[in-house]
């Protein structure tokens, strides 16, 4: 099985534009993978999007963006913060015959990133069903699960679970919503505070995670949702939802406690369905307790994969030092 790989910068006009067509054809097609949503997300990290085009026999056959870092001797391959799935597109389907022979697609792809990367870490799309090509190779495999719902179904509170659906009838007109860029800087500062709830911090600097999501919103990828009581005027709950032809996504999130998010969500997924959609992939199912309020809205986990591989000798072995 041979292959070829080339490295390109996805800012190189032409780079784009086979990224581009590949993406048209792609399974993997997803908000993760639009260049305006690549380019928005490395431009906050400062970062520019590496592209690994794997060719075979002078066709491009798959290309993936990785997000790069150099620590000392070793290059890193990674996600950046907020990207839940590596931007992954390939250009023709895998075939469970070409997998049992070692000659997939995924097969020329795993390869490359291990010729090239000291450490890689992956996060396959949900299309990727078979992640044999990276456990037969010796990558780390692990499932990772999300909860979708099909769409306009998921926007009725009967098909919710009953407490869930009896939070609208009580509190629907607490909370006004609104869908503005002025809402931005609100959702930020909501984002914000789950993460420090969570004894965590913001991955990016608020004002940088701004300007990425009204890039986003102006690209037509992002809409932002925000609920505030009416009584206080007080934002209460705030989503950043993703858009991609029939697909949508809940991507990023912060609330207070109570009610305000399933009665943003109403208002969010009645209007995504309006807009085309038809179906909400809630992004990720992995934390018990998110996962639990997730399975209220009519939801089914769909499994993926996460997969990662040190290849350095040297860096395994300070890995092991270091533990």
């Amino acid at each position: 099985m041979g292959h070829l790989l080339r490295l390109a910068s996805l800012s190189d006009r032409s780079a784009q534009s086979e990224w581009v067509r590949l993406r048209e054809q792609s399974s993997t097609r997803s908000p993760f993978n639009d260049p305006d949503f690549i380019h928005a997300v490395w431009s906050a990290q400062d970062a520019d999007p590496n592209v690994l085009f794997v060719e075979r026999e002078s066709d491009t056959i798959a290309a993936c963006v990785v997000f790069e870092k150099k620590r000392g001797p070793f290059t890193y391959a990674g996600l950046p913060p907020f990207v839940p799935f590596t931007p992954l597109v390939l250009g023709a389907s895998i075939r469970e015959s070409d997998v049992n022979q070692h000659r997939s697609i995924l097969d020329s792809l795993e390869a490359g990133l291990r010729e090239r990367y000291d450490q890689v870490q992956l996060q396959l799309p949900i299309q990727i069903r078979d992640p044999r090509p990276f456990t037969w190779n010796g990558w780390n495999v692990n499932p990772f699960f999300t909860p979708i719902a099909p769409l306009p179904d998921s926007a009725q509170p009967s098909t919710w679970s009953k407490g869930t659906a009896q939070l609208i009838g009580n509190h629907a007109n607490d909370y006004s919503i609104s869908s503005e860029v002025s809402d931005i800087t609100d959702i930020v500062g909501l984002v914000e505070n789950s993460y420090v709830n969570n004894d965590r911090s913001l991955p990016s600097k608020p004002a940088a995670v701004e300007t990425m999501i009204k890039r986003l919103v102006s690209s037509g990828i992002a809409v932002p949702y925000l609920a505030r009581a009416n009584g206080s005027g007080l934002a209460e709950a705030g989503v950043i939802a993703l858009r991609d032809g029939p697909d949508s996504f809940y991507w990023m999130a912060g609330s207070s406690r109570g009610p305000a998010m399933t009665v943003l969500l109403k208002t969010m997924l009645t209007e995504l369905h309006e807009s085309g959609c038809t179906s909400i992939d809630f992004v990720g199912a992995n934390t018990a307790s998110i996962a639990e309020f997730k399975r209220h809205f009519n939801t089914s986990l769909v499994q993926y994969y996460g997969c990662s591989i040190t290849t350095s000798k040297t860096l395994k072995l300070l890995e092991i030092l270091r533990s």
